[in-house]
């Protein structure tokens, strides 16, 4: 992968009770400074029966990639949400995994969203879904530094991998890109479990976290993560703190 390409990956992991990552590897054009990132906001919300949910206000920068995780509960069958809006950005859907199986059917969902502008606007990100949910968390980081050509930060994501895994333990889920990662790329990843007793990600070895959101009502729990130097492998480790999953 040569310095103007930017990689992202995107991976899925589900414990006893379920767990999911994605991530995303970027690299920048040769004539930008390195890559960093900045966390914008994260943060949940739970009820018997919500279709919408509100952030906190941001202010994403001029060309920065900004990325979205977003991971939902429901009864139902999981369901990707029907808008993201705000920012006067556009936001396009990149991948997404559903995990936390029981009763026919699984409950979880994460879906992985990008955008970029280039006069972006302050203010919060409405996510909306066309039923109900039980609880909505949210994860949401930008990148400078990266590779701004194509559409709504198309340029700065060019590989995802996705995986989940319903029995993943303390040990967590680890993905490996299957490409190879050129000088000055970045790689991040957001993970998500279901019926774990308490926050329990950590982050894999050599990365940086960012916000742990939690949600209690759904035993819900999600983190993204991020290395600088464009690491093939992209893990994230659960706690014992974790339940197990009962049908």
């Amino acid at each position: 992968m040569s310095a103007n390409e930017m990689r992202k990956e995107t991976f899925i992991r589900i414990l006893p009770a379920a767990s999911l990552a994605v991530l995303s590897l970027f690299a920048p054009s040769a004539a930008l400074a390195a890559i960093s990132a900045t966390e914008l906001t994260a943060g949940g919300a739970a009820a018997s029966n919500i279709t919408s949910a509100t952030t906190n206000s941001i202010a994403p920068g001029a060309n920065r990639l900004i990325l979205a995780w977003i991971v939902s509960h429901d009864n139902n069958t999981p369901i990707v949400p029907t808008t993201v809006s705000g920012n006067g950005l556009t936001w396009t859907s990149v991948t997404g995994a559903s995990w936390n199986f029981s009763g026919g059917h699984n409950h979880d969902a994460m879906t992985l969203y990008r955008a970029m502008g280039a006069s972006p606007t302050a203010g919060s990100v409405t996510i909306s879904y066309s039923q109900a949910q039980q609880s909505i968390s949210w994860s949401i980081v930008e990148f400078s530094g990266v590779d701004t050509s194509g559409t709504d930060g198309s340029g700065a994501v060019k590989q995802f991998i996705a995986g989940t895994d319903n029995a993943a333990g303390p040990s967590g889920l680890t993905l490996t890109l299957q490409l190879a990662i050129g000088s000055g790329n970045a790689t991040a990843g957001g993970f998500g479990n279901t019926n774990a007793l308490a926050a329990s990600i950590s982050p894999g070895a050599g990365y940086t976290a960012f916000s742990e959101v939690y949600v209690s009502a759904t035993q819900s729990d999600l983190r993204a993560e991020w290395r600088p130097d464009g690491n093939v492998v992209v893990n994230a480790t659960q706690s014992g703190s974790s339940g197990t999953q009962q049908a």
